[in-house]
């Protein structure tokens, strides 16, 4: 029987791969988060008028003064909603956005209809945002039968003429700053609605 000859050869030499270098544990440091906080918000305001945020006063409302005046302070972010006519369709009505906004040196009054959320009427005025939404409701009715003819009280309709609304806007304002408003209402100037301040 022949015997099986394997060839020989040196088998390589292989040197051992150095270890990682050992790095000490250091625990990751995580920001603590905190909540966001939420806007005091969530009264009826009456005449289908929900507010939803009664926004901020800030040190503009004693810089600029058209972000108040004797009867009222308009907060920046303040927001409200309120149901009324369509101007896709007179004979329903829909969700309206009301919105202070900040423009610099002044507050701007927006409406933004739910059925036109790309068409927002803004106005220096909320008289004038909403005389604006109603003249554009007026002319998508195909008759004067169906136009509204009564008039409209910006304020009411933005939710800042009722008595929970200027209490929050009032308790918004801790520093007094809108001293045209304070003024006033230390004289008893106040709008319907309004307590006295004592």
């Amino acid at each position: 029987m022949t015997s099986l000859i394997l060839p020989s050869f040196d088998a390589p030499e292989f040197e051992p791969s150095p270890l990682p270098p050992v790095i000490p544990h250091v625990p990751m440091y995580v920001p603590e988060v905190l909540p966001v906080p939420q806007p005091v918000s969530g009264h009826d305001a009456g005449r289908d008028v929900y507010v939803t945020n009664y926004g901020r006063v800030t040190s503009k409302h004693r810089d600029f003064p058209k972000f108040h005046k004797k009867t009222y302070i308009y907060p920046i972010g303040f927001t409200s909603t309120k149901s009324w006519l369509s101007s896709v369709d007179p004979t329903k009505k829909c969700g309206h956005t009301c919105e202070i906004i900040d423009d610099g040196d002044r507050p701007m009054f927006r409406v933004t209809a739910s059925d036109r959320p790309l068409s927002p009427i803004t106005k220096t005025t909320p008289g004038g945002a909403w005389n604006a939404i109603k003249k554009r409701v007026n002319e998508s009715c195909p008759t004067d039968q169906g136009r509204f003819t009564g008039m409209i009280s910006g304020p009411e309709f933005f939710g800042l003429f009722c008595l929970t609304t200027i209490s929050r806007c009032e308790e918004l304002d801790t520093d007094e700053v809108c001293r045209k408003y304070w003024d006033a209402k230390s004289q008893g100037y106040t709008v319907i609605g309004s307590k006295p301040r004592g």
